[in-house]
């Protein structure tokens, strides 16, 4: 099997990170491919707007939170970075802060 380009790498997780705001928040998303901008896909659920940042586990120390809460402000959104873990695991970033279990239930609304 070919080994996937960085595109296609990031593409599937852009992915996997669409069904995670889906299914866990009941967002509606739209995903800015090819778009070269901070903002990877823009959620929304009525009553929270987010800016979606999709990183790996590896890359996630790239994110610059400056830009990328810069961006969100124009789209009134909350600036937010998931981390697709191996294994099938996220990790929630809100602002810069790392978000466990049910504390996501105390900045998320759905």
């Amino acid at each position: 099997m070919p080994k996937m380009t960085p595109y296609e790498k990031g593409r599937k997780m852009e992915y996997k990170a669409k069904q995670v705001m889906e299914s866990w928040f009941g967002c509606y998303v739209i995903r800015s491919a090819g778009s070269h901008t901070p903002i990877d896909l823009i959620c929304g659920n009525g009553i929270q707007v987010f800016a979606v940042q999709v990183k790996s586990e590896e890359a996630k120390h790239k994110v610059d939170w400056d830009t990328l809460r810069e961006w969100s402000e124009k789209f009134q959104a909350i600036p937010m970075l998931l981390v697709m873990c191996k294994g099938g695991r996220v990790q929630v970033y809100i602002d810069g802060e790392r978000v466990y279990g049910e504390d996501i239930d105390n900045v998320i609304y759905y």
